[in-house]
């Protein structure tokens, strides 16, 4: 079976089924998540908005370091030990404003506390490289900048 195709988006509307553990981690908010059948590991499948006639096209987007091609697919996994930062706000509420619009989008978004205010996390990924894929793409799409954390660092 090959692997899904890698979808450029202006939106970046991103079919996720999505929904992981709550994590025990304390200054993490994650409540309100489920855990599926399959433990929560998760494809990430990135779609392009449909074009006059309603077809989706296929774009290339560059290679990774890794090595890995570039549709190869992301996957979300609860025990992972990696995480990508997206924001640190110190405004808490306008912080958990955001993590609930990432979570209604279908991202396992997450507050986690720090010196310098909330920081606003997606994921966990088992692979660096995967964390790195996903960051680049999300980064891209919504103009912001991410950062790459390692679970133990939270």
């Amino acid at each position: 079976m090959k692997p899904p195709k890698i979808l450029n988006s202006s939106i970046f509307s991103v079919c996720l089924a999505l929904a992981c553990s709550g994590c025990a981690d304390e200054g993490i908010d994650r409540e309100d998540e489920l855990v599926t059948e399959d433990n929560g590991r998760f494809e990430l499948v990135v779609l392009a908005p449909a074009n006059e006639s309603g077809d989706l096209t296929p774009v290339d987007l560059p290679a990774d370091l890794s090595g890995e091609p570039a549709n190869a697919a992301v996957f979300f996994d609860p025990d992972g030990q990696f995480t990508v930062q997206v924001g640190v706000y110190r405004e808490v509420k306008h912080a958990e404003r955001i993590v609930h619009d990432l979570k209604s989008e279908g991202y396992p978004a997450y507050g986690s506390k720090s010196p310098e205010g909330l920081r606003v996390r997606i994921g966990y990924f088992t692979k660096l490289a995967d964390a790195e894929r996903f960051g680049r793409i999300f980064a891209a799409d919504r103009g912001v900048e991410y950062w790459i954390d390692k679970r133990a660092e939270e």
